[in-house]
């Protein structure tokens, strides 16, 4: 179609979560994640992120899952983050990706 060349192209990702310099409590993480849809693909964007926490990294995989997006990608989050979003990711069965943040 002639339009097409003009409408905005889809994005790689429905949805970003925007991650906090430091980790808050697990009511903030739930609101991180309020505009999730079903079948949305999600980036979860830590690259500001200095001081995470378990419970964090637990309550946004817990909430993810519950929401059923396609996929979930996760880009920095600071030192400890890879390991306690994939033990929680594991936890609830959500499937996650990361992107290294030289690809960024």
């Amino acid at each position: 179609m002639f339009l097409d060349k003009f409408l905005p192209r889809k994005k790689n990702t429905d949805f970003t979560v925007l991650l906090p310099r430091v980790a808050g409590s697990r009511v903030y993480a739930t609101m991180l994640t309020d505009g999730v849809k079903p079948y949305h693909d999600v980036l979860i964007d830590g690259r500001r992120m200095v001081l995470n926490s378990d419970s964090f990294a637990d309550q946004l995989a817990k909430d993810l899952k519950q929401k059923s997006p396609r996929s979930v990608i996760v880009l920095g989050g600071g030192e400890d983050w890879p390991e306690r979003i994939t033990l929680a990711a594991k936890r609830y069965g959500l499937s996650i990706a990361f992107k290294p943040l030289t690809l960024a």
